[in-house]
């Protein structure tokens, strides 16, 4: 008798379960992710000199913004593009975890403006903290990791709060 009811209870409450998906990762998070593999794979696949002149022209070289006599279209872009690149696979693979894992709880509660305002503000703050310290630097930053390190602050303070 209590077996009969132990699995009509199973029975019921698999058939009422609401089905989720495999990767329940929202849209702008999972466009994101999408793009920082697409762009290391593409840099793979490419030549030395490709990959190189796509280093020099979209990473973040701080003295290259300390020591301009005139602006060009790469000084405007850079502090931001420097994000889609990643040095190598373990570095590659440490940024989109922490990005699925963060960016998809700040993008479900608080929505995708929010959660790319906070990643690409963050960015900024991460590579004008890193071009105060290392102006002289000729070494190109990469790496979406100051935008994730806003959201993983953001998200503990809002843990703190609530």
């Amino acid at each position: 008798m209590y077996i009969y009811h132990f699995l009509q209870m199973i029975i019921k409450n698999e058939n009422t379960k609401i089905k989720e998906k495999a990767l329940n990762i929202p849209t702008a998070t999972l466009v994101w992710l999408i793009c920082l593999i697409g762009i290391y794979v593409i840099m793979q696949i490419v030549s030395d000199q490709k990959r190189l002149d796509f280093l020099f022209n979209y990473s973040f070289i701080p003295n290259i913004y300390s020591n301009f006599s005139s602006p060009k279209f790469y000084h405007f872009y850079s502090p931001l593009t420097y994000i889609l690149i990643h040095g190598n696979l373990t570095h590659l693979i440490v940024n989109i975890s922490m990005l699925a894992a963060f960016g998809s709880i700040i993008e479900k509660k608080f929505g995708i403006f929010n959660f790319l305002f906070i990643f690409l503000f963050s960015s900024l703050i991460a590579i004008f903290t890193h071009y105060l310290f290392f102006q002289n630097s000729y070494s190109p930053v990469i790496g979406a990791s100051g935008g994730i390190c806003g959201l993983f602050s953001f998200f503990l303070i809002m843990r703190l709060i609530y």
